[in-house]
């Protein structure tokens, strides 16, 4: 009768630990796949990084080639134009002057020189608001790209410091077992 019930005693120990080694084997499992996970979002993260580096390189590249062509287009214009429009100007001031007086010729080509000058602040008023809106847009940009690279780095850090403690739990409980 002992040795009955010092069998069903050590039966029931073995099946216990049968239980317990189960568990373990899951769990060292579930951890091994999360640390199989992490490292898949750490090349991930690294991936996006290089595209969001890419991007912006090529951003910044088409950016700066349609500034100086707006800037060459513009200073090209003006050459033209000033020179075509100061010569009607001068040749109907000076034919209008000669028929109609001296003095209202002056105040004609006084005329179209204010006229003349309007335009042209307004289209450089114009010109010098589109660059400091372009500078506002890259500095946001920047801002939601340094960010964005901010928030990869604290993900990162942050699966780093869980496959660390699964790590330590993970010795821990081999050494119960």
């Amino acid at each position: 009768m002992r040795s009955r019930e010092q069998l069903e005693v050590r039966q029931s120990e073995l099946l216990r630990l049968e239980q317990a080694l189960r568990r373990a084997e899951e769990r060292g499992n579930c951890e091994e796949l999360g640390k199989i996970e992490a490292k898949r979002l750490a090349r991930q993260a690294k991936e996006d990084v290089r595209k969001a580096e890419s991007a912006l390189r090529m951003h910044e590249a088409r950016a700066k080639g349609r500034e100086e062509g707006l800037k060459d287009g513009m200073i090209k214009e003006f050459s033209q134009k000033r020179d075509s429009i100061w010569q009607k100007g001068y040749q109907r001031g000076y034919d209008e002057g000669r028929g109609a007086g001296f003095e209202q010729g002056r105040i004609n080509g006084w005329n179209e020189g204010m006229k003349y000058g309007k335009n042209q602040g307004l289209e450089e008023g114009i010109g010098i608001g589109k660059a400091e809106e372009r500078e506002h847009a890259l500095a946001a940009f920047d801002r939601f790209i340094r960010e964005e690279i901010e928030d990869q780095d604290k993900r990162h850090s942050m699966v780093q410091r869980w496959t660390t403690i699964q790590d330590t739990d993970h010795g821990s409980q081999s050494e119960y077992l």
